[in-house]
C-alpha cells in the first residue's frame, strides 16, 4: 500500500481486512518482545489473490527487541508523520510507539491523508503540544534527555485543558482540527 499507489475511497471491508492483518502481524512481533518502529504505508505490501487480499509487513531494519519490561528511547525512529509523541520528545517508549503508528496508518487508510502532515521536526512537536500539551515533569524525568524546549516550542499555545481531560479532550481537539463533527 505504497502512498503513491493509494486508491482514494478504499472500501470499509478492505480497510477492516488489511488493518486486522496489520494488527495480527504487529501483535505477533510484540508477543515476542519486538517493536517494529517503522510502521507506515510504504512498509505494507498488499497482494490480491482472487477475492482475498494479503498484507505483508516489511522493513524491520529499525525493529528493536525490548523484552517485556525495558523501555528504550531513540529520537530517529519512525517516519515523522507516524512518529509517536514519546519518540518525538525523546521520552522512553515501548510498544506504545507502534500503537501510535497503527492509528496513523488507520487514519491514512480511511482518509487518504496524514493525521499530522509534516516532515519538519519542530512543526510536528508544535502540533503535539497544541493538541496534547507539553510532556509532564514526570515524563521528562523518565527520559534520557533533559527538558530542552527551543524558543520555537515555548511559544506554542497548549490546549486550555491539556492533561486534565486528556482522553476526551484530545479526541475533541483532533476532531475540531480536522473538521469532524
Amino acid at each position: 500500500m505504497c502512498a503513491k499507489y493509494q486508491v482514494l475511497g478504499l472500501p470499509d471491508e478492505l480497510i477492516r481486512s488489511l488493518f486486522a492483518q496489520l494488527l495480527e502481524g504487529i501483535s505477533y512481533m510484540h508477543a515476542h518482545g519486538y517493536i517494529h518502529l517503522d510502521i507506515k504505508e510504504d512498509n505494507l505490501l498488499v497482494k490480491a489473490d482472487g477475492d482475498k487480499v494479503h498484507l505483508t509487513i516489511i522493513d524491520c531494519s529499525l525493529s528493536e527487541w525490548i523484552g517485556v519490561e525495558c523501555q528504550i528511547s531513540d529520537f530517529y525512529k519512525q517516519a515523522t508523520w507516524h512518529r509517536a509523541p514519546e519518540v518525538c520528545f525523546n521520552i522512553p517508549y515501548s510498544y506504545s510507539a507502534d500503537i501510535w503508528s497503527l492509528g496513523c496508518v488507520l487514519f491514512y487508510m480511511i482518509e487518504s491523508r496524514y493525521l499530522f502532515n509534516t516532515t519538519n521536526e519542530t512543526e510536528i512537536k508544535k502540533q503535539y503540544i497544541k493538541y496534547f500539551g507539553r510532556p509532564t515533569e514526570e515524563e521528562w524525568a523518565d527520559g534520557h534527555a533533559a527538558l530542552e524546549m527551543s524558543e520555537d516550542l515555548c511559544d506554542v499555545e497548549q490546549p486550555p485543558s491539556a492533561r486534565e481531560d486528556q482522553k476526551l479532550g484530545t479526541l475533541d481537539r483532533l476532531k475540531d482540527a480536522h473538521g469532524y463533527t
